[in-house]
């Protein structure tokens, strides 16, 4: 999900580009006039319309132009945008960094330990922002199957944390497909075991471990 479709949901905050269709209805300016009158093709006008792409100062002159009203309306109506979603990220950043176990990834050097934790867990996500967490939480839990519970859901992202830390431990790995049907039976008793913790992070945890074991042996 891009930032801009998600900034949607925030009903304060609209793109210049929504400035500009409410010029355009004004006006009786049609998306064809202004693709024909500003040299603009159709699927860029629509990205900023979306606040997909920012106004540079040359789509800001000709627009400006074009719409009858002062280059510096345009350009202060983007710097608002831009100020508005800055605060809106900032914002949104710090509540989902608060909802990750970011002391146990500091603990065993996930991540760096730093007073910059937000970058450091957009990293270890490989995300650019927090508005593309949705989009990978659904991802990492598809595979999935546990209860869901009230419990359950407090602790999801601390179970998609270790999904992901297993998904960069897998990678260390490489392609190794062989079947050690002895190592297996070896660490079976292990496996069993997990089945009697109530706990369900401990439970993935645990059975990372016992995975990751499987592997290197």
């Amino acid at each position: 999900m891009s930032t801009a479709l998600a900034l949607r949901s925030f009903n304060w905050v609209s793109p210049p580009g929504q400035t500009i269709k409410d010029l355009m209805l004004m006006k009786n300016i049609t998306h064809e006039a202004l693709i024909q009158n500003t040299g603009l093709d159709s699927e860029t006008l629509n990205k900023i319309y979306s606040g997909l792409i920012e106004l540079d100062k040359n789509k800001i002159d000709i627009l400006s132009s074009l719409l009858n009203v002062s280059s510096s309306f345009l350009i202060n109506r983007q710097e608002e945008y831009l100020k508005s979603k800055n605060e809106i990220i900032d914002t949104e950043t710090k509540k989902w960094v608060s909802t990750l176990p970011v002391n146990e990834m500091k603990k065993y050097n996930w991540i760096i330990d730093t007073k910059d934790s937000a970058n450091e867990c957009l990293k270890f996500f490989n995300i650019k922002d927090v508005f593309e967490w949705k989009q990978l939480s659904n991802q990492l839990l598809s595979g999935t199957n546990f209860k869901k519970s009230s419990a359950f859901e407090s602790k999801t992202n601390n179970i998609i944390t270790w999904i992901r830390q297993g998904e960069l431990e897998a990678s260390k790995i490489g392609n190794n497909n062989s079947f050690r049907k002895k190592s297996l039976k070896k660490i079976l008793p292990n496996l069993k075991k997990l089945h009697e913790l109530k706990d369900l992070l401990i439970f993935y945890q645990n059975y990372l471990s016992v995975a990751v074991s499987l592997v290197l042996s």
